[in-house]
């Protein structure tokens, strides 16, 4: 029985570890979500949809790719 408490007890404590990891992994997006948020213009004080990090990132690339192909396309002319 003790044995049993003993490991219901280490597999809480991982639990709760990584319940706390996982919260920080979420406040890390959070925060850099805001920060791509204000470098593209967009407002972060609007209470409503927030886009996630990884539609910003994918928006950054696109607009990176895009700015790559103006420049290629500006460089033959």
């Amino acid at each position: 029985m003790e044995t049993r408490l003993a490991k219901m007890t280490k597999y809480a404590i991982k639990v709760l570890s990584e319940r706390d990891e996982f919260a920080r992994m979420l406040a890390l997006e959070k925060e850099e979500t805001l920060h791509l948020a204000a470098a593209s213009g967009a407002s972060i004080f609007q209470s409503g949809y927030v886009t996630s990090f990884s539609v910003m990132l994918e928006k950054c690339c696109n607009a990176l790719c895009a700015h790559d192909d103006n420049e290629q396309h500006s460089e033959q002319r």
